[in-house]
């Protein structure tokens, strides 16, 4: 009884909180400028509202703490990805976002071909019309833009929280919680601040001569040919004499910071795998890559950039040799009790319905490999990014990577056709505090290739 009388007073109180939320009736006292906002406490708090706030739904602090562990609201952070992953963009106290928050930032509202696409990208988000739906930004201007949006597409329950997470961030008694090396994912302006004063080296990666590259790239940045560190006919990373060999061709050196980037992220992350294992020390991608370089608005050079070849990388190479491990590792694994072999290909892919490339003959998967999730076909990485091309929020991907069994604490080797979108996967394992992440260079080509390895075609039983 003292259970039941408990869940009904904490229900009342957060909807009491969340009055805000819900379109001002006739249950709404309102006193000329005033609107009566009911605190936790039962205390009747006076909350001033300026003519240019009438019409949109405040609360503060307390309600923001009470909508975080209820499964009829959500709260959403309507920032930049960076902002959201952890980097202080407005000197806050602590970056990251608030814990238990989800991200939906208020630039993707017109990045979407009609509002059908953009309700898809809010579902997959946990952001639906049916939950009372609290926003926040920095102050409150992206929030309100969000929430008009939303207003407009029929959600009836919307607040904005109009401290804003600066405030929050300044409450150490307030959680906050931030992606473990988000340093490594960085953003436009930053990029351009650092090139400008020539704190880092910029690359464009792409398979290829770089003819795009020459059309439009970022001022000052080289070009990287996926060529140079990786051979065909299974594409796997080159020796560690012929990596070297072109990272000095590139001018890269161990004690370098480097940013990647390109029209596809994979490429840039399996450059950024191989560099790292060769023993790169500060490796970093552009998130959202030449999309979101454009999309911030800066400008964009056309012709090339020719590398200033180096001497000397620095250190012997490889570095970080358990970044990348071969067939017989990945065979190994697969008999581990405390790792996974992780499929980052597409469903089709996985239970054998497509090869997926047309230089891949055999369709299927490694037996025993557990499904990490990828896209709708071998050239689309859906599941791990937003519609901006950044990565999709950190904490969703933690929770279905556990769904399948995949956790930090596990060595976790990704592999998917020959390499690139394990590679991206790796990249964010890495990120996220992974322990022991890895590549399987091979991948399915190599496997499907290899007599008498195991495979496996159809849907896996579930256990």
């Amino acid at each position: 009884m003292k259970r039941q009388l408990l869940w009904v007073l904490t229900a009342f109180m957060l909807l009491t909180l969340l009055a805000g939320c819900t379109p001002k009736s006739e249950e709404t006292e309102e006193t000329g400028q005033e609107t009566k906002v009911q605190s936790s406490e039962g205390e009747t708090k006076e909350a001033q509202i300026t003519e240019e706030e009438q019409g949109m739904n405040y609360v503060g602090t307390e309600a923001v703490v009470q909508a975080l562990p209820d499964e009829n609201s959500v709260v959403v952070d309507t920032r930049s990805s960076a902002a959201f992953n952890g980097w202080a963009l407005k000197d806050e106290v602590r970056g990251g976002h608030i814990k238990g928050a989800t991200l939906f930032s208020a630039e993707w509202v017109n990045l979407f071909e009609d509002d059908e696409a953009l309700l898809a990208e809010l579902e997959r988000m946990h952001i639906t019309s049916e939950k009372n739906v609290v926003l926040y930004g920095y102050g409150t201007d992206s929030a309100e833009a969000l929430a008009s949006k939303l207003d407009a597409l029929g959600f009836e329950s919307l607040a904005v929280y109009k401290d804003g997470f600066s405030t929050w961030s300044s409450d150490e008694n307030l959680g906050v919680n931030a992606l473990e090396h988000y340093e490594m994912l960085v953003y436009p302006e930053w990029v351009n601040e650092n090139l400008e004063a020539g704190n880092v080296a910029v690359y464009e990666v792409s398979w290829g001569p770089g003819e795009k590259y020459a059309q439009a790239h970022i001022p000052n940045a080289a070009h990287i040919n996926t060529d140079d560190f990786e051979v065909g006919p299974l594409w796997n990373r080159k020796t560690d004499a012929e990596i070297e060999e072109a990272l000095l061709k590139n001018g890269v050196t161990h004690d370098m910071t480097v940013v990647l980037y390109g029209a596809d992220s994979t490429a840039s992350a399996r450059i950024a795998s191989i560099m790292m294992y060769a023993g790169v020390e500060d490796v970093r991608l552009l998130d959202g890559g030449f999309q979101g370089w454009q999309a911030a608005g800066f400008e964009v050079a056309a012709g090339g950039v020719e590398a200033t070849e180096a001497s000397e990388f620095g250190v012997e190479v490889p570095q970080h040799p358990e970044y990348i491990i071969d067939m017989e590792e990945a065979k190994t694994l697969l008999e581990s009790e405390t790792g996974n072999l992780v499929s980052i290909r597409s469903w089709a892919e996985y239970i054998g319905e497509t090869s997926g490339y047309d230089y891949i003959e055999k369709a299927g998967r490694i037996d025993g490999a557990v499904y990490g999730f990828a896209g709708s076909d071998p050239w689309h990485m859906e599941d791990y990014r937003t519609v901006s091309n950044t990565m999709l929020n950190y904490e969703d991907i933690a929770v279905r990577w556990a769904e399948s069994g995949i956790t930090a604490d596990d060595q976790n080797a990704f592999y998917c056709g020959t390499g690139w979108r394990a590679s991206e996967a790796w990249f964010y394992a890495y990120v996220m505090g992974f322990e022991n992440p890895a590549v399987y260079d091979g991948g399915w080509k190599e496997w499907s290739e290899t007599e008498g390895a195991p495979i496996a075609v159809g849907e896996p039983e579930v256990k």
